[in-house]
């Protein structure tokens, strides 16, 4: 017989285009709550915060999110 281990998923969600300490801390507590931690990110064309944004397109964003510790995997979202 197997033994199946129970795994927590956590999901996150923000466009991430200046990365700050609060983002990170944000992220820290969220993994504290699960085992693996999912974030998506705003893909650039729902990025409608002033013009010139996004400053870092979401592929950059989405590697810089990728290398931070707490995350174990990041997609980058085509939602509204």
């Amino acid at each position: 017989m197997k033994t199946i281990e129970t795994k927590s998923i956590g999901l996150c969600h923000g466009c991430f285009d200046l990365l700050h300490y609060g983002h990170l801390l944000h992220l820290q507590e969220a993994k504290s709550f699960c085992d693996y931690l999912i974030v998506s990110i705003t893909s650039d064309k729902y990025v409608n915060k002033e013009s010139g944004r996004p400053i870092f397109n979401q592929l950059e964003r989405k590697t810089l999110i990728e290398s931070l510790k707490p995350v174990n995997k990041a997609v980058i979202s085509n939602c509204i």
